[in-house]
């Protein structure tokens, strides 16, 4: 009984130490103009991407961030410089490719965050906000700068599985 018991006891510390934990995707894909790049992470609670080279808030017009969901639904994490110097953001959901009706969705936990010193963007989208979209979403980011005469764009990226 004692042999038996360690036998089990040894097999099950082998298949545990050999199972993974769930990790979520990332994906890193170059950018046009002003993006440099945008580092795309699918995890758990949040989708976490990474916008290099854009200029700071109010330098930059805009940037958006989209987490598309088989080209059916559509979220995007929108922030723009508004009259008076102001940066506001938001996330709207899009039923539809229509990207001019979409919904406004309460999400508090939403950041869109500068970094001057490395120069890049944060945006976290909790995945309490994303009630419509799958496991597997696609990324990508436009924006653009005052001082551009065309928007940048980066993406989108592969599917990412969330971890």
């Amino acid at each position: 009984m004692r042999r038996t018991a360690a036998v089990v006891g040894v097999v099950a510390t082998m298949v545990l130490a050999t199972a993974g934990v769930a990790v979520a995707e990332s994906q890193t894909v170059p950018g046009t103009v002003d993006i440099d790049q945008m580092v795309a992470n699918n995890a758990q609670t949040e989708v976490r991407v990474r916008v290099d080279g854009m200029a700071a808030p109010c330098d930059t017009h805009f940037l958006h961030v989209a987490v598309n969901c088989r080209g059916l639904a559509l979220y995007r994490a929108e922030a723009g410089c508004y009259p008076g110097g102001v940066w506001a953001k938001s996330l709207v959901y899009h039923e539809t490719a229509d990207l001019q009706n979409g919904t406004i969705v309460n999400c508090p936990g939403l950041v869109f965050r500068w970094n001057g010193i490395n120069e890049f963007f944060k945006v976290v989208v909790p995945r309490s906000c994303l009630d419509q979209a799958p496991n597997r979403v696609r990324v990508s980011a436009e924006g653009h700068v005052y001082t551009s005469t065309q928007s940048s764009e980066a993406g989108p990226t592969g599917f990412l599985a969330r971890g």
